[in-house]
């Protein structure tokens, strides 16, 4: 299941993080990653940090740079991918790993297609 929501400031995205680190490795089985060619051009790759989170979605750059704030601006988008429960449970209680590989490759050809599709 794939679940799309608008992130439209820091502050919203804080309180994720004030949470439950809903975005990050710390508080989940499953990091978020960067992706794409916007992370790529600002050199941000792998899991995504707290502090890189926040900085992008304050309109700081990886460099430190600012950027210029627009009002009603929309920060991000967050993809969240669900693996349906009784997948999720035949490949972690059974132990099937091609499970975990199969929705790996979904999720992929999802976020290739999503690109393929932007302007």
């Amino acid at each position: 299941m794939l679940s799309v929501a608008a992130v439209r400031s820091s502050s919203g995205a804080a309180n994720y993080f004030a949470k439950d680190n809903y975005y990050t490795v710390e508080g989940s089985a499953e990091a978020s990653i960067w992706d794409g060619e916007g992370a790529r051009e600002l050199g941000l790759a792998g899991q995504v940090t707290k502090d890189a989170f926040e900085g992008i979605l304050n309109g700081i750059l990886p460099d430190g740079t600012g950027v210029a704030q627009v009002e009603n601006r929309q920060a991000g988008t967050d993809l969240t991918f669900s693996m349906p429960k009784s997948a999720s449970i035949m490949a972690y209680i059974a132990g099937d790993r091609n499970i975990l590989s199969a929705n790996l490759r979904a999720v992929q050809s999802t976020m290739n297609w999503g690109r393929s599709q932007s302007c």
